[in-house]
């Protein structure tokens, strides 16, 4: 099912859609052209930034138009406003009102585009970088929102939420489960925190000192610390005597975060399973222990990884939960792949997506009128809308939202036709006049 969602300010200008409804309908006799079959095309004026989405790249329209396809996570908000929850991903459930407690509980359905499963490491990483409990200082950001100045020899995840920073408490580990304690009451405790960067990855790229330097320019003082730490599974120990992160009150004899997840004596190397499993481990030890030496580079790659340069990079980095994969990531855009991983609710429609940021307005109109393109959400001016009314075979919708959904349906009566959906109890539900698959209309990002 392909569920996204374009947002952008348009000033006054009403927002547009168009849809080839000949090539999505599959109602008619014209034979689909092999290069096309499984693979839905659209057009967008919005380029991917991040894949990390408790950052301002990571919440620009179009990255969240991407992370839509590729991310799966506890909760999303339907269009209404109200939250659901994906029971194949998990539950959120509030266990106790004074103080505020809730428990996340991973099923284990939910898994990670590399065959791992999503853990409360997960959830850990991203409570740590959201609640702001562990940095130690609160940077400046630049003009695009993200922190600006030298931060690579300090703890700063530099994404603290509003609603998280309420959550002081180190959240407490139990099997498949994490549970978060609020010091305060806060209104949106369903969708305070979710999953979001591997743990595993973001592990491994700070902490392995055999994985590629994260990013690219790394302090050459921070690389020598890194290569002289043990990886988890490697023989012998290292102590940590680093200053704790502030409101830290480790234990006089807590070791480190790497030698936590260490396995005494091991020569041989681990299967990929247990690699990833043991650096989620010391993600959850640095943590836990509010371990500096390992906090300072994973808070560095947690800043970064998300970036579509990184990912476009390394492979490594396309790692995500939901029905689709990041295949290409390039100037032109983006092309997503079904997950074969994926074993949640709701699986990919297509076998390929193409989101296209390489047109200008005009240009997308003539890619929809021309088959290049299935869908698309052109900036809407008067001379655009001239073109698309005149084009063949074109669906047009327009509105005054700021905010657009794109549906994309297959074997419909027309995307965007209300005679295909008249009669369903939520108009928001498109009935194939014709037998096939829909998706219905609904945001699909998380806070």
């Amino acid at each position: 099912m392909l569920r996204t969602r374009v947002g952008a300010t348009r000033g006054v200008a009403a927002g547009l859609v168009l849809v080839l409804t000949g090539a999505l309908a599959a109602c008619t006799s014209d034979p689909v052209d092999p290069a096309r079959a499984g693979t839905v095309a659209v057009g967008v004026d919005l380029p991917f930034v991040s894949l990390n989405g408790a950052t301002a790249a990571g919440r620009a329209p179009g990255s969240v138009l991407v992370r839509g396809l590729v991310q799966s996570g506890f909760t999303t908000l339907a269009a209404d406003g109200t939250v659901e929850q994906d029971a194949s991903f998990g539950t959120v459930e509030k266990v106790a009102d004074d103080p505020l407690t809730v428990r996340y509980t991973i099923a284990p359905t939910a898994r990670w585009s590399d065959g791992v499963a999503v853990t409360p490491a997960d959830l850990l990483l991203e409570w740590a970088a959201r609640s702001g409990q562990l940095d130690e200082v609160v940077p400046e950001l630049d003009a695009d929102g993200a922190p600006a100045g030298d931060l690579d020899d300090v703890v700063a995840f530099g994404a603290t939420s509003a609603a998280l920073a309420h959550a002081s408490a180190v959240p407490a580990v139990d099997g498949a489960t994490l549970t978060v304690v609020y010091d305060t009451p806060v209104a949106d405790w369903q969708v305070a925190l979710d999953v979001n960067l591997p743990a595993h990855v973001v592990g491994r790229l700070a902490l392995d000192p055999a994985a590629p330097r994260f990013p690219a320019q790394e302090p050459a003082a921070d690389a020598t610390a890194r290569a002289e730490a043990p990886a988890p599974g490697a023989s012998g120990t290292a102590a940590s005597d680093a200053t704790p992160a502030p409101g830290a009150t480790p234990d006089a004899t807590t070791t480190s975060a790497l030698e936590a997840t260490s396995t005494p004596g091991a020569t041989a190397a681990p299967d990929p399973a247990q690699d990833a499993e043991r650096w989620a481990a010391a993600v959850v030890a640095a943590v836990q222990q509010q371990d500096r030496a390992a906090l300072v580079p994973l808070s560095r790659v947690w800043r970064g990884a998300g970036r579509a340069g990184a990912v476009a990079a390394d492979p490594t980095l396309t790692t995500t939960t939901g029905p689709y994969v990041l295949e290409r990531v390039d100037d032109g855009g983006v092309e997503a792949v079904r997950n074969e991983a994926y074993a949640g609710e709701r699986p990919a429609a297509f076998d390929r997506v193409r989101l296209r940021t390489d047109l200008d307005p005009l240009a997308q109109v003539a890619a929809v009128g021309s088959d290049e393109l299935d869908v698309a959400a052109p900036l809407s001016t008067a001379d655009v809308l001239a073109a698309a009314v005149d084009a063949d075979d074109v669906t047009v919708v327009t509105g005054g939202d700021a905010v657009l959904q794109l549906v994309v349906q297959e074997a419909a009566g027309g995307a965007f036709d209300p005679a295909a959906h008249a009669s369903a109890a939520d108009p928001r539900q498109r009935r194939p006049s014709c037998g096939g698959r829909s998706s219905r209309a609904s945001p699909v990002s998380r806070p």
